[in-house]
């Protein structure tokens, strides 16, 4: 597929450049006190909610196109409706210390897998294959961050996901194994996959 006008999103030109950004605006100093509050990232922690907010924004525009695949039941909706509420509420959550640098659906035009909406199975891998990589990404931040807030917060985050990602492989056919633990992605192999999903619409 070409794109006209457009160039392929990497994470140093993006991830980097809106940490770049955020670093020199006013946050809140991370004190234990702002760890109470809320997050107050800094360094390399803003390049982790920037990727996370990006890939819930992947998210989103997968789940809207719900409708669109056959097989799935009246339950399976349900459930993807309340999925996708809760990646709403997260991306929210995400959005909030970033500022006016958080990621919006303008910034690039999100490709989805080819065949993705194809049938149950195959939307139920595209989704499942999304929900690693933000689960592994939050799993990484919220072992290396700085700030202790934005620690607290990437762990929420990836225990709302990790729900959403047992229940998207019992949707796939492929039920969680009892006592698996989910792996850690750091940010440039998180990075490296959600490069796929992403065309930049900042003209070339």
């Amino acid at each position: 597929m070409h794109h006209l006008g457009t160039r392929a999103v990497t994470r140093l030109s993006f991830l980097r450049a809106g940490a770049a950004a955020v670093a020199g605006a006013p946050i809140l100093a991370a004190t234990p006190a702002a760890a109470r509050f809320g997050p107050a990232p800094v360094g390399d922690d803003i390049a982790w909610i920037q990727l996370l907010a990006t890939a819930e924004l992947v998210n989103l525009a997968l789940l809207d196109r719900a409708a669109d695949v056959p097989g799935l039941t009246g339950r399976d909706r349900a459930h993807l409706r309340a999925w996708r509420a809760a990646d709403a509420e997260h991306l929210k959550r995400l959005r909030y210390p970033l500022q006016d640098e958080a990621p919006r659906k303008d910034d690039f035009e999100i490709v989805l897998p080819r065949g993705a909406l194809a049938s149950r199975r195959a939307f139920a891998d595209a989704a499942i294959a999304l929900k690693q990589l933000v689960v592994g990404a939050a799993l990484d931040g919220s072992a290396f961050a700085k700030d202790s807030g934005t620690r607290l917060l990437l762990a929420r985050i990836a225990a709302g996901e990790s729900e959403q990602l047992a229940g998207l492989q019992r949707l796939g056919g492929r039920p969680p194994r009892a006592g698996a633990l989910p792996a850690s992605l750091d940010l440039q192999a998180a990075g490296t996959r959600l490069d796929a999903y992403l065309v930049s619409t900042v003209p070339s």
